[in-house]
């Protein structure tokens, strides 16, 4: 009583089906013997009519054998329709073992996994080591999967499976001598989570002691897993200490930062760090903006400090009106930070100053303008002999504004243009128009 599936994406090809795809795993005891020959027996009820099974897809591979995955870096992975108490494995798009889960009666839809294969044995902000291989879990769409908190249905089973040189680059790292059925887990739940400790933002670290962990070995000898039950997903991390990780410290405390004029019309740029770690230097930079920073200056770090470290700059020639200041930190390794941004106006004295972007335009001109006060400002397009050829007015408040001006209807070519305002006026500056 089965229909014909031809042009069917979906189930829809069964007559009077129910409609959905059951996803069965079955884990079978090997018999020791080199060739093992499986078969599928159905049964129906005779009480019912139309009953049958369709098999798709079928895929037997013996567990224990596949190779551990490892990847150069992050690599996301997902695992879909994840519900029930059936086991799932994880495998790597090359058939390569990367976990296992047992939901244990949650439905918790989709699950991501990251798993972040480490060139390097990394050392925690405790100089706690970690083994090279880091791990993000997450669901969504299930009505069991949690935005926060445990799950509703209780701890899930996780396995992750780790490949032994993992274990062995680690013990060389740190002189230790751990076995895998002696490692600890944290696991770190807040904000930032992915496949990296370095980044972790404000959150809980929880040590899944030893004790909570089922390890044994895998594929004779080539890895091994480590299989705890979780109240809930996020980063997880492995080290043979009972101390939970912790991320690495900001390059800098920084206590404070200001940036003042002085008399002379200069702005005086002073700050202070608390602590450094590996502080090469501080890149001074300036934007009249807020949004395109250029660099004007360098100031050498101290590397390594505990104490309060005061720092100054002197900005002497600043740009007439608003000037917007940063700190961009860097690092011995070339990384960066940047620093909140400090705000001085300075005076430009009877000038209006403009800014024109594009230039050249096609049939509008962009003007940007820091104002003195709030109040009308005027505009006066003008031919290379000084006619005015078009003349526009606006109402605008204090401080950094844009304006747009219509000019489609002019040839192309090239115009000149004044600003007026608050007693005020801009030099002429040349406009070249594209044309349309």
């Amino acid at each position: 009583n089965i229909a014909s599936f031809s042009g069917l994406d979906t189930q829809d090809g069964w007559a009077g089906s129910s409609g959905q795809w059951q996803h069965v795993e079955a884990y079978i005891s090997p018999l020791g013997t080199a060739n093992v020959l499986y078969r599928f027996i159905f049964a129906s009820d005779n009480a019912n009519v139309s009953e049958g099974v369709a098999i798709d897809n079928i895929c037997i591979f013996d567990v224990d054998n596949n190779n551990i995955s490892y990847f150069n870096g992050c690599e996301t992975l997902k695992l879909y329709g994840v519900s029930g108490n059936q086991s799932y494995h994880l495998l790597s798009p090359a058939g390569e073992i990367v976990a296992t889960l047992q939901p244990n009666g949650n439905n918790l839809g989709e699950l991501t996994f990251q798993v972040n294969d480490f060139a390097t044995v990394p050392q925690a902000n405790n100089s706690v080591y970690y083994m090279p291989r880091y791990f993000n879990v997450e669901c969504s769409g299930g009505p069991d999967c949690p935005n926060s908190g445990n799950f509703p249905q209780g701890d899930v089973t996780l396995g992750l499976y780790f490949e032994t040189p993992e274990l062995n680059d680690y013990n060389t790292a740190g002189g230790t001598n751990y076995s895998f059925g002696s490692l600890n887990g944290t696991h770190f739940d807040g904000a930032n989570e992915n496949c990296t400790l370095n980044d972790n933002g404000t959150g809980s670290y929880t040590l899944i002691s030893n004790s909570n962990i089922t390890s044994y070995d895998y594929n004779s000898g080539a890895g091994f897993v480590l299989e705890m039950n979780i109240p809930g997903f996020s980063e997880l991390g492995f080290h043979g200490t009972n101390s939970t990780l912790a991320p690495p410290p900001l390059p800098i405390t920084l206590a404070s930062f200001k940036a003042q004029l002085t008399s002379e019309k200069t702005v005086h740029l002073l700050w202070t760090t608390a602590s450094e770690t590996n502080n090469a230097y501080f890149d001074i930079q300036r934007s009249a903006d807020g949004k395109l920073f250029e660099s004007i200056g360098e100031v050498t770090g101290a590397g390594q400090s505990y104490s309060d470290l005061q720092y100054s700059f002197y900005d002497l020639q600043p740009l007439s009106g608003l000037n917007y200041y940063r700190l961009r930190q860097v690092d011995f390794d070339g990384q960066a930070t940047y620093s909140p941004v400090e705000v001085v106006e300075v005076d430009s004295g009877s000038r209006l100053l403009l800014s024109i972007r594009p230039n050249p335009a096609t049939t509008l001109i962009h003007i940007e303008m820091n104002l003195p006060a709030a109040g009308p400002v005027h505009f006066s397009l003008r031919d290379l002999r000084g006619q005015e050829l078009r003349a526009y007015t606006f109402w605008a408040e204090k401080g950094r504004q844009l304006f747009e001006l219509q000019a489609e209807d002019l040839p192309k070519g090239i115009y000149l243009l004044q600003a007026s305002g608050g007693n005020r006026t801009s030099e002429l500056r040349k406009v070249v128009l594209l044309g349309q």
